[in-house]
């Protein structure tokens, strides 16, 4: 009796687990050692605009510009041979993202590595920011514009003709 309790319990988990990996807006994507793609959420189906099918089991390199495959091959090499366990987003700079349709995107990422019976598991947890970049590019342009504005009103106001 105690073992099926013990059973129902850590069903219960992963199915609690499975529930909260899916409502992710973010996309989580957890990769072998090798670079595959293991598991891809509906966040990151949004986001990439690929199936699970269509990524699991491909190289991760799926997901990125090509030009930055070997780059991002060498951070992961780095990552894997260092004492962290983990990187939180704002630790580090932005990325970018490439999705099915080929645009790229950039994204802030937390990544984590985990040993499990033996093997190196990855996990990425991906926030596109497209958004934010784009209202923060409208901001600058408008206190740019303020400013313009500002300095014209001193300007006018220290004429004589204002005097």
């Amino acid at each position: 009796m105690r073992q099926s309790e013990e059973k129902l319990k850590r069903l219960s988990r992963e199915t609690h687990l499975a529930g909260i990996l899916e409502m992710s807006e973010d996309a989580i994507v957890s990769m072998d050692e090798h670079q595959r793609i293991r598991l891809f959420n509906h966040g990151a189906t949004v986001i990439f605009g690929y199936s699970q099918d269509e990524v699991l089991g491909q190289p991760l390199g799926i997901l990125l510009p090509s030009r930055l495959v070997d780059v991002h091959q060498q951070h992961v090499r780095s990552f894997a041979g260092s004492p962290e366990a983990s990187r939180r987003m704002g630790e580090r700079r932005e990325v970018v993202g490439r999705r099915k349709d080929g645009t790229e995107f950039s994204a802030e990422v937390s990544i984590s590595k985990l040993t499990v019976r033996g093997e190196t598991v990855y996990t990425a947890i991906l926030r596109d920011i497209t958004q934010r970049k784009q209202t923060e590019e409208a901001l600058l342009v408008k206190t740019g514009q303020l400013q313009v504005i500002t300095e014209t009103m001193l300007a006018f106001l220290e004429t004589e003709d204002w005097r």
